[in-house]
């Protein structure tokens, strides 16, 4: 039988990269909340590759992406599948936020 505690699962984006001559300071990589928690790492995946694919749309609307546009819809399926992707220097990640039940 599981915990009474409910795991709550994060969408984050991590930048990953040190700009150049910057310094990354104690929470350079810290992730940026990119949604509202969810009590479901699948529907977690679901939200944020859905968040992807539609920032690919956008892009493409606004055209002269070609590149960049490539790059997000390659991230849906590893979100879908693993829970990470990344494009260019960003990571985007579904993970379980800190001190909040048990892992499920």
């Amino acid at each position: 039988m599981g915990s009474s505690e409910e795991q709550i699962y994060l969408a984050v984006c991590i930048e990953t990269a040190v700009p150049e001559g910057g310094d990354r300071g104690v929470d350079g990589d810290a992730p940026h909340n990119l949604g509202p928690p969810f009590r479901n790492a699948v529907i977690a995946r679901l939200w944020l590759s859905n968040y992807l694919a539609a920032t690919a749309d956008s892009l493409e609307l606004d055209g002269d992406h070609d590149d960049l546009v490539t790059a997000y819809r390659d991230a849906v399926a590893p979100m879908r599948k693993h829970g990470h992707a990344a494009v260019g220097s960003v990571r985007y990640e579904v993970r379980a936020k800190p001190g909040e039940g048990a892992p499920a």
